[in-house]
């Protein structure tokens, strides 16, 4: 889903990145080295619509965390992030409390939890819904009979 939505935002004419969410922590971590790194992380921060997948699959190192949460600070209500997990099955009403628990199962600085609800996650009551979660139960693309053709 997250795919088709990047894919139509790439067709309307928006910047679009889209990848596994170490990756992107782990390239601007990189340029620590050679004084590249807040130029990564506004690199980053700028792309229009940026997807990060698969989040709490790699585990992210403290330094990684802290970019993670510098770069959703930096997108805050100024460009679209889509946040995507397989880690935790929740129910459509899931939450804030339990979402919190599940961010601190995936990160360490558990200082960062309470910033990142308030940045990233669902806020119904606020005039509109700024973010939503979608939970989608399927058991994927697989078939128990082919499908059937209309000659």
């Amino acid at each position: 889903m997250t795919e088709a939505l990047g894919h139509e935002a790439c067709r309307k004419g928006y910047e679009v990145l889209y990848r596994r969410t170490a990756v992107p922590m782990d390239w601007i971590q990189s340029g620590l080295g050679y004084g590249a790194h807040l130029k990564r992380l506004k690199q980053v921060g700028s792309v229009q619509l940026l997807i990060l997948d698969d989040f709490g699959f790699t585990p992210l190192s403290e330094p990684r965390q802290a970019d993670l949460y510098e770069l959703i600070c930096e997108r805050y209500e100024k460009h679209s992030t889509i946040l995507t997990s397989n880690r935790c099955a929740v129910s459509a009403a899931t939450s804030t409390r339990s979402i919190q628990r599940t961010l601190y199962r995936f990160l360490t600085l558990v200082r960062l939890v309470p910033y990142l609800l308030y940045r990233a996650a669902p806020m119904h009551d606020y005039g509109g819904v700024l973010a939503a979660q979608i939970h989608i139960a399927s058991k994927g693309a697989r078939y128990d009979t082919p499908p059937t053709t209309h000659d």
